[in-house]
């Protein structure tokens, strides 16, 4: 098996990002809320709120998904992978992952504010597009042409 090329293992290593932070924040935490809102109304009022331990689980399987199924498709596919279409679908799915994952953050900070609105979900947007960038980036640049054969 050939090695993909350094811009598609940057694009698969981003990918890691959002489940490892994740992770990591829940490990340190040193006092969470028993409760985080989870789901916001039209007018930004908190539409339902579910336990913190359900809230990680919700926020960690999908990113952690995402980064093993972006990674297995480079790894699989590697440089067949087409520059363009491939670095948007790569990107793609690193953004709804990655959103889906840094949730996280905007549910617990938002669970300690006086008042928790939609406009929260602003930074982990931020974060998922700067991560979906990144891959689209790695994903998009150019690749190892092949070596002539004998």
């Amino acid at each position: 098996m050939k090695l993909p090329s350094p811009g598609l293992l940057v694009a698969a290593a981003v990918t890691w990002v959002a489940p490892l932070a994740v992770l990591v924040s829940r490990l340190t935490a040193e006092s969470l809320p028993a409760k985080v809102p989870t789901q916001w109304g039209f007018t930004g009022d908190v539409g339902s709120e579910m336990t913190v331990q359900l809230a990680f689980v919700m926020a960690f399987v999908p990113g952690l998904a995402g980064a093993v199924l972006l990674t297995v498709i480079v790894w699989g596919a590697g440089d067949d992978i087409s520059r363009v279409r491939g670095a948007v679908g790569l990107a793609a799915g690193a953004l709804l992952t990655g959103f889906i994952a840094f949730t996280w953050f905007s549910s617990v900070a938002l669970a300690a504010s006086d008042d928790p609105s939609i406009t929260g979900l602003g930074p982990p947007l931020l974060a998922a597009l700067a991560v979906a960038a990144v891959v689209f980036a790695g994903a998009a640049a150019p690749r190892r042409k092949p070596s002539a054969r004998p």
